[in-house]
């Protein structure tokens, strides 16, 4: 049963809507990953949530944040630049998803540096300027002439082209979009190949005014019928769509034809937008739209994590937040028994981690990124079930790696941790809603200071059987590489035998019975269960990573092992937590001082018998402030004896 603190505490998370701009530009803590964590990762937010009211002011407080060139070059390079111009131009290594992660990683490209002087000087300048009268092809021959300053043909550029333009496509490519590219009527593609190419021809140069024309005639007419911020966002991504097809300049119109979009965008208070690709001519404009409101959501992702990054000292450009757009919402499944497909959803750290422990290297790779997002898939499909019973076919369950990031945070987290702002952000990321539980039979009485230590330092209850959590994720994450080996650990850990007295995991509970049985001195001799002073149980939010379910882990290992793992106590719901419960997870610590009379069996092992209870010690975290705790004491007849409120830090 959840502690009423928690309840209020998740109940206090859906008040407030700040963001990525608030104190300078850190935000305090999500809004979008706030909502994930209270309502499931199928959230949907509307545009509204994205949107700031002073955009270019808080703009300017954010990218202030940022260290340095290196920093605030990888930040933009991410907003407006599609992943195959970076890695054409020698941006990154060979493999184009781990350059974005290399820390000698910076940038010595000319278009960036306009991007940058273009983005301030044109956006965070456009407060004044009105869509339905100054938005025309004066203003995107503007756009396109700051973008290209100092490119080799610049004497044509900033201005429509009057030569006609086409591109190039191989027999894979006319496979894939020859079709749809067939309907679009200002497109002309070839009938024949030559030379394994066939040509599309854009529309020629002596039409480009006119079409141009006729697209913001359909703009000021769109956004006059508009009702809403999702309307008028339509009409944009409807305008580009259009602009990219005329293709009106003679060079870099998808730069900037992303940037008239941002810009657009940014008028409305939204944040630039990360497409996973370049403006595709082949989609409709109702996918096109789809792919801008990801992006929008993307982007705003990784403005916030990056925010959060820098508040808590963790590397910005480390964020995987820069990769949501690149990766599917959803990875798609069907096994056994199931009538429909069913799904899990993309875990961006997951995915994260995943690639910084895979050892297979993807350099050699013509496609690293496909490669690497297969392989993941493949093995999400292998670590991961559902329920497929009646009633239970949103019953998901996977098993994760732990992130560096919830690694390093987890070390002296009590330090680093201890703002309502930074421990809220921490569960959002990184915890589930529901609890997990632990309880142990103590042979002495614990002190006031003692019990709160249990929300601030790991010892004791909280530690796995080896002692070490920072050795325990990393051997944990290994493990998940040699599924024959995690198993085996996971029977030892189970059974108490082998190697368990080096088990990465600390079991806890899903049920607060099974902890206050362990409380009761559970597994102890008769003697030792007559000595017990105290009976404790600790609860704490359960980790996204490195938690492993017992009972589910026995379906994983059917797809994931030759090794038959199986559920010894199933009635005891285990889940066993990786390097043990952070202190900082922790939500409630309940003490009872005792005197045990004698030692009872109950199904076949010996409990604590009839026991009085001479004092209870409840603590909590607040629910408007989880760096503090309420500390309640009881007296025998379980009447109040005392109330106060601690801060932990």
């Amino acid at each position: 049963m959840k502690s009423a603190s928690l309840l209020l505490f998740i109940a206090l998370l859906f008040l407030g809507e700040r963001g990525w701009a608030e104190t300078g530009g850190l935000c305090d803590f999500n809004s979008f990953a706030r909502n994930v964590f209270l309502k499931g990762q199928n959230y949907q937010p509307t545009l509204k949530l994205f949107q700031k009211e002073n955009f270019a002011q808080d703009w300017k407080k954010y990218v202030s944040t940022l260290n340095g060139n290196k920093d605030k070059d990888w930040f933009y390079a991410n907003l407006f630049f599609d992943r195959d111009v970076l890695a054409t131009n020698k941006l990154r290594e060979s493999d184009k998803f781990l350059g974005m992660w290399d820390e000698g990683f910076l940038f010595k490209f000319k278009p960036l540096k306009n991007f940058e002087e273009t983005f301030d000087h044109f956006i965070l300048e456009s407060k004044n300027v009105d869509l339905m009268k100054d938005f025309n092809l004066d203003l995107l021959s503007d756009f396109n002439g700051s973008l290209m300053k100092g490119s080799s043909e610049a004497h044509e550029l900033g201005k429509p082209r009057n030569y006609d333009v086409y591109y190039s496509m191989d027999q894979n490519d006319a496979l894939k979009y020859e079709g749809r590219l067939k309907n679009n009527e200002l497109l002309e593609v070839d009938s024949h190949f030559k030379n394994g190419l066939k040509d599309v021809a854009y529309p020629p140069h002596a039409q480009v005014k006119p079409l141009m024309e006729k697209a913001f005639q359909d703009f000021r007419e769109g956004l006059s019928a508009a009702k809403n911020l999702e309307e008028r966002v339509r009409v944009y991504t409807d305008f580009t769509k259009k602009m990219i097809t005329i293709h009106p300049f003679g060079d870099g119109n998808g730069r900037t034809t992303r940037f008239t979009l941002n810009y657009l965008l940014c008028k409305e208070g939204l944040p630039p937008v990360i497409l996973e690709d370049t403006i595709d001519l082949s989609v409709s404009n109702e996918r096109f739209y789809e792919k801008v409101i990801n992006g929008v959501k993307s982007s705003h992702m990784l403005m916030d994590d990056i925010a959060w990054r820098k508040a808590h000292g963790l590397e910005i450009r480390k964020s995987p937040y820069n990769l949501t757009a690149k990766l599917p919402e959803k990875i798609w499944f069907k096994s056994k028994g199931m009538k429909e497909k069913g799904s899990f959803p993309m875990d961006a750290y997951d995915y994260a981690q995943f690639v910084r422990n895979n050892k297979k290297g993807y350099q050699s790779s013509a496609f690293p990124e496909s490669d690497q997002l297969r392989d993941y898939t493949d093995w999400v499909k292998k670590w991961s079930v559902q329920f497929v019973k009646k009633g239970h076919e949103n019953d998901l369950y996977q098993v994760k790696r732990v992130p560096e990031e919830m690694m390093e945070l987890s070390k002296n987290a009590n330090q680093r941790l201890k703002t309502k702002e930074s421990l809220e952000a921490f569960y959002q990321k990184f915890y589930e809603k529901d609890e997990i539980h632990r309880g142990l039979g103590m042979q002495e009485s614990l002190t006031d200071p003692e019990l709160l230590d249990h929300f601030r330092v790991k010892k004791g209850i909280h530690e796995s059987m080896s002692g070490n959590a920072q050795q325990d994720y990393a051997n944990f994450n290994g493990l998940m590489e040699q599924p024959d080996r995690f198993f085996k650990y996971a029977d030892d850990h189970m059974n108490a035998t082998g190697i368990y007295n080096r088990s990465v995991f600390a079991s806890t509970s899903k049920t607060t019975a099974v902890a206050k049985r362990f409380s009761k001195g559970f597994l102890m001799d008769p003697a030792s269960i007559k000595e017990i002073k105290g009976q404790m149980i600790v609860s704490a939010l359960t980790p996204k990573y490195g938690a492993v379910d017992f009972n589910r882990l026995s379906e994983i290992s059917e797809k994931a092992s030759k090794t038959k793992f199986y559920s010894k106590y199933p009635r005891q719901q285990e889940v066993s937590i990786a390097g043990g419960i952070t202190p900082s997870s922790v939500t409630r610590v309940e003490f009872h001082d005792v005197k045990i009379k004698d030692a009872v069996q109950n199904t076949g092992e010996w409990i604590a018998g009839e026991t009085e209870v001479t004092r209870t010690r409840i603590l909590e975290r607040l629910q408007d402030d989880p760096s503090k705790v309420k500390f309640t004491t009881l007296g025998p007849d379980g009447k109040v004896i005392s109330e106060k409120t601690i801060s932990l830090y």
